[in-house]
């Protein structure tokens, strides 16, 4: 597992994606009333009260295998 630091980037309003040593971990967007974190495959994560507690789904989740 990668134990690189994350890097959020804020792309636009409500949408901010996470990098770490250069490879994509994941993303939360903003809709509906929560943050919705999703992993570097696009999977769906959760959905969260916070953004913080979106970021660090995000951050847990990676690593944790490929797609089916």
């Amino acid at each position: 597992m990668d134990h690189s630091p994350a890097l959020w980037s804020r792309v636009q309003d409500g949408f901010y994606v996470c990098t770490a040593a250069g490879a994509f971990v994941g993303y939360v967007d903003h809709r509906a009333g929560a943050h919705h974190a999703f992993d570097q495959f696009s999977r769906a994560v959760g959905a969260f009260a916070t953004l913080t507690d979106a970021m660090i789904a995000v951050v847990g989740a990676r690593g944790q295998g490929v797609p089916s």
